[in-house]
């Protein structure tokens, strides 16, 4: 028997082509938007790269048990398809299959798949469970970045290394189960996972230090510690390099920033959205750029005399920001350091007028803020 594809289009119009008009053929189906289903024939072994991409009404897919290897992108931004089986022969499924499938809520992966491939589920919004099998070794970039629903995850016993933002953006997910077999966690894995409460780690406290950590492997969720088998382990609220405050981590409402912290670095504490009250300590020279961008419950704050220069945007979008208590010693505000900050209707500042004057003002300083004026020691400066 010839080896047939059958398709239906939106107007309800069935083809049939023969397999051998595709052979050699680019993208045969890529981009076609009035594709609705489509049976791939028996015999037919790999789906080629971009094969059916962008179909954005193709809703059914017949996969024949002859396939082995899906090709990267091939059903990428296919934005009607909800469920789809992929017969146990594939071995392989490449990057970015099914990217952008954002009505996706079913899926399986086949036992023999050793890897989960870059970005091969990213932004598939609907998918809400997903079995990871035995055989897979590495769960790679941004795998599944972007699946809005995703409760849980297990990760197999297999698993030796998951990688940078593989769970980045899961917003729904509050439960991680990580096996003692993974030896890395690289760079914002589980990043923005603003659900996420408890990770569960089969090995020991002493085998969860071994493991290598990419840097803000877990910033901007709520996850406080890692429970392993024989105790539980403490994560840092923050990362320090020599005096310099890095990054922030946790989703909570009040920090204190360590004594000998000298800097805080850019984007440091940016989109920490319930941070509602920070001390700095006298010691700290420079807030960077960005370092509390987007701190949407940040009240009010206080900028120690040490502090030189407030730098650029760092203070921007802190929309309830009602006060500033500026201590004088200030010689630099970075541009945008506080746009708006549409509550800020008080700024303090500890010199005096001249110095309030000499201080250096980036434009747009103070773009979008209420605050008609600057209260000094010797009077008030009006603000332009």
């Amino acid at each position: 028997m010839a080896k047939e594809y059958e398709i239906k289009s939106s107007d309800g119009e069935s083809l049939i082509f023969p397999a051998s008009w595709m052979e050699g053929v680019s993208r045969p189906f890529s981009k076609c938007t009035s594709l609705t289903s489509i049976i791939i024939p028996e015999g037919v072994t790999e789906i080629d790269d971009y094969a059916f991409d962008g179909c954005t009404s193709l809703s059914s897919v017949t996969i024949p048990s002859s396939v082995t290897k899906i090709g990267d992108f091939a059903f990428s931004d296919c934005t009607s398809l909800t469920s789809i089986i992929i017969p146990e022969c594939v071995t392989e499924i490449g990057c970015d299959v099914f990217n952008g499938c954002t009505s996706l809520s079913s899926v399986n992966i086949p036992s023999g798949v050793t890897k989960i491939c870059e970005g091969v589920f990213s932004e598939c919004k609907f998918l809400t469970a997903i079995t990871i099998p035995e055989a897979v070794t590495k769960i790679g970039e941004y795998a599944f970045a972007g699946c809005d629903s995703l409760t849980s995850m297990s990760v197999p016993k297999s698993v030796t290394e998951i990688s940078r933002y593989a769970f980045a953006g899961c917003v729904s997910l509050t439960f991680v189960t990580i096996p003692s077999t993974v030896t890395e966690i690289d760079v914002c894995t589980f990043v923005g996972c603003m659900s996420l409460k408890e990770i569960h780690y089969d090995g020991t406290k002493e085998q969860w230090k071994a493991i290598k950590k990419g840097i803000d492997w877990y910033k901007n969720t709520y996850v406080q510690k890692v429970f392993c088998s024989d105790d539980t382990v403490e994560l840092p609220a923050y990362n320090i390099e020599g005096d310099v405050l890095e990054c922030w981590y946790h989703l909570i409402s009040e920090v204190v920033i360590p004594e000998n912290v000298t800097k805080i670095d850019a984007w440091a504490f940016s989109g920490c959205k319930t941070l509602a009250s920070v001390t700095i300590p006298n010691g700290v020279t420079k807030i960077g750029e960005y370092a509390f961008s987007d701190c949407t419950s940040l009240t009010s704050v206080t900028i120690p005399e040490s502090v030189t220069k407030i730098g650029y945007s760092a203070f921007t979008r802190c929309t309830s920001l009602a006060s500033v208590n500026i201590i004088s010693s200030l010689t630099e505000i970075g541009g945008y350091a506080f746009r708006n900050c549409t509550s800020l209707k008080e700024i303090h500042y500890g010199g005096t007028k001249e110095q309030w004057k000499a201080v250096k003002k980036e434009p747009e300083w103070n773009a979008g803020v209420p605050a008609e004026c600057v209260v000094c020691t010797d009077g008030t400066v009006k603000l332009q």
